[in-house]
């Protein structure tokens, strides 16, 4: 269950109703340089865009257990803009940059563990299974308490993302964590996480 602070925000947490402000006054767009971007831009099986929808621009934290504890900022529509589109966002019809640390999360285990990752994309570690099903895999096990649980959530994520993986998901689940298996003990360790 997720509730709203009964406190007011602390000094550091006021920027997000700072941003927040500030992003809802800006105009956002995307300045496709050519078709093949658009192409990219465009699910031709459904007929439609692949950005589904645009509606939100109020940041939030939601936190991982209790208040203050880890958590994430959500809630603006750019966020959920395919990989594909956001190099070209604008602003006020401004170009943008987007900085990404690719694989964080499982850089930040092997680190922890004093551990050098393997070399390439930490998700794409099977030919043939597309590297948002092992990551959707890492992001639902991180924070559960257990295999169970975090099986669990994978299931039901995939029921949406991948339904044909939904039968697969515990087979995947050990390949993903086989593969990761010098950080898999963190896995479900709540305090590495926070």
């Amino acid at each position: 269950d997720r509730k709203p602070l009964s406190r007011k925000l602390n000094d550091s947490e006021m920027i997000l109703p700072k941003m927040s402000k500030r992003l809802s006054s800006l105009v956002i767009d995307f300045d496709l340089p050519n078709y093949e971007a658009f192409k990219r831009s465009w699910d031709f099986g459904a007929n439609r865009h692949r950005l589904v929808h645009k509606t939100g621009t109020a940041l939030k934290r939601i936190f991982s257990a209790s208040d203050g504890v880890a958590g994430r900022i959500y809630g603006h529509w750019l966020q959920h803009a395919p990989s594909s589109l956001r190099p070209y966002a604008t602003f006020n019809r401004m170009p943008t940059t987007e900085k990404d640390f690719m694989s964080l999360q499982l850089m930040l285990l092997y680190g922890v563990s004093g551990l050098t990752p393997p070399k390439g994309d930490l998700y794409d570690i099977k030919q043939g299974i597309d590297r948002f099903i092992f990551k959707n895999i890492f992001t639902r096990t991180v924070g559960n308490k257990n295999r169970e649980k975090a099986l669990q959530s994978i299931r039901k994520s995939f029921k949406d993302l991948a339904p044909t993986r939904m039968k697969d998901a515990e087979e995947l689940f050990d390949l993903f964590w086989d593969y990761h298996k010098p950080v898999s003990e963190l896995a479900f360790n709540g305090e590495v996480w926070k």
